[in-house]
């Protein structure tokens, strides 16, 4: 861009008027950019305000090439962003185009005025040197110094001035007529063309067209009413712009509006659903705390007489210990009397055996003396008689002792069975004397326990109690609650039927402002 462009720019916008031409602008990242940029002051004078829109590709490669002859030629200059009048009478014409109608109207009459004054005193005068050339002539002919020859030279010469003074007054009169029409004329179509320029510039903007370009205008009072309706191009140009955006925006808002109302309208009916579910919930839990605060109570009962029982079954059980001791004792005693016969029945299994060796040993000897007693022939006999009653009776005695010694074998057996058997019952007496003592233990420790249940369901009584009339205060909270979903419905279906006719509105306006072409 040259320099020449941004010192139009700035003394154009200081002046007060409107600045409209094409800019070249650069990137952060070097690169560059058209834009048809149409810059006018703010009203307030705190600053300006500029619209820029997409510019062609005729008018970039126009631009280009009157920058690029700038940039070689700095006698080019602008005017407004366009290029300025060259040569005297394109000077001229400027200057008088530039002048406010007022100004030329006024001009107009005084030349109109000159002319008619210069005709007339032009007029005047020949006719008073026409007039003066026949009293001249007069007076020599008064005289007699004049001839037939001389007055009529003389006629002629009145009568010529008098046909010049007429030629000027009448070329004059013509000039003035013909000037005045002319100027009336030039006057008249340029206000003519002034007027179609705005009527144009304001059918654009009354079709919607903010983004048209800005006409060459001078200064006079269309030019000036042509640089208003550019400032409200521009304002209202920054208005649609402003509008389209915020309307895009609030569109995009009351989607998202509509979106939430009916979430939360949802939102709110499943919650009134839920809070009147829950309140059911509630009250039936309500109703099962009291349930359970009876069969808290039934439970309380309960486990006073389960405590009773328990410490009477301790006390028995500890009974059942003293009684079991004493019998263990008792067979204890008994097992010792029972090992006491054992020894006795071995002593007399010794014994027993002892008299069976005598008996064996008796029969040998009744059968060695019955057998000396046959070699005795006669005298031996009765000897004979009596070793075999020996023999007899050692044999009784053995049997006899056989049979001894079968019975304490049993004895024996019978005794060491007796004595196993009561030591096994000993032993059953002790673990059962253990057991009762475990018993008794855990009974006093599930008396202990009773107790402690005890003093638990107490406790579980007041909870219970405390949990129940939270429970009704809940249920009294939730059904609140319920009434305020409900109401919350109510009012998320009308903020959703709001926003759905802000919604509409908002559509409504998007289509009026996309009327204006703005882009």
């Amino acid at each position: 861009m040259p320099a020449e462009a941004f010192r139009d720019l700035w003394q154009t916008l200081k002046s007060g008027r409107p600045w409209s031409g094409i800019v070249k602008n650069r990137r952060k990242n070097g690169d560059h950019y058209w834009v048809k940029a149409t810059a006018t002051p703010l009203a307030d004078g705190s600053g300006y305000m500029s619209v820029r829109i997409k510019a062609s590709r005729q008018e970039i490669e126009a631009a280009d090439q009157l920058y690029k002859r700038m940039q070689s030629d700095a006698s080019i200059r602008l005017q407004e962003g366009h290029l300025a009048r060259g040569g005297m009478v394109m000077r001229i014409a400027g200057w008088l185009a530039d002048l406010p109608i007022t100004r030329r109207v006024v001009l107009l009459n005084v030349l109109a005025g000159l002319l008619f004054v210069a005709s007339i005193s032009i007029g005047l005068r020949g006719f008073d040197e026409s007039r003066a050339a026949w009293h001249e002539m007069q007076q020599e002919q008064i005289a007699g110094k004049l001839s037939g020859t001389s007055i009529e030279q003389a006629r002629r010469t009145a009568e010529q001035h008098y046909e010049q003074a007429a030629l000027a007054f009448g070329v004059l009169g013509l000039i003035g007529v013909f000037g005045f029409g002319g100027i009336t004329l030039l006057t008249l179509h340029h206000i003519r063309r002034s007027v179609d320029v705005a009527t144009g510039f304001v059918d654009g903007i009354a079709g919607g067209n903010l983004i048209g370009t800005l006409p060459t205008v001078g200064r006079d009072e269309v030019s000036q009413l042509i640089v208003k309706l550019a400032v409200m191009r521009n304002n209202l140009h920054e208005l649609i712009a402003l509008i389209h955006n915020e309307v895009a925006r609030m569109a995009a808002n009351s989607e998202s509006l509509n979106t939430v109302a009916s979430e939360t309208r949802e939102s709110a009916n499943d919650q009134s659903g839920l809070a009147t579910t829950m309140a059911a919930a509630v009250e039936q839990l309500s109703v099962s705390v009291d349930q359970i605060g009876d069969h808290a109570r039934e439970t309380h009962e309960a486990s006073e007489l389960s405590s009773q029982h328990a410490q009477l079954g301790a006390a028995v059980i500890s009974g059942t210990a003293d009684e079991m001791s004493s019998i263990a004792q008792a067979v204890t005693t008994s097992a010792e009397a029972v090992d006491a016969l054992s020894v006795l029945s071995k002593n007399v299994s010794m014994i027993v055996g002892v008299i069976n060796d005598i008996a064996e040993q008796t029969n040998l000897l009744a059968l060695n003396a019955a057998i000396e007693a046959a070699r005795a022939g006669e005298s031996g006999r009765g000897f004979a008689v009596v070793a075999d009653e020996v023999r007899k009776l050692a044999e009784r005695t053995a049997l006899s002792t056989k049979e001894i010694t079968g019975i304490i074998a049993k004895t024996q057996g019978a005794t060491e069975q007796a004595t196993s058997e009561m030591r096994q019952v000993v032993d059953r007496v002790q673990r059962g004397v253990a057991l009762a003592s475990d018993a008794g233990s855990s009974i006093s420790s599930i008396s202990d326990s009773a107790t402690s249940v005890l003093r638990a369901v107490e406790g579980i009584n007041y909870s219970l109690a405390e949990q129940g009339t939270a429970a009704r205060e809940i249920a009294q909270q939730v059904e609140k609650l319920a009434q305020g979903s409900e109401f919350n419905f109510q009012r998320a279906t009308v903020i959703q039927s709001a926003a759905g006719d802000v919604h509409k509105l908002l559509k409504e306006l998007q289509t009026h402002a996309a009327k204006f072409r703005i882009t």
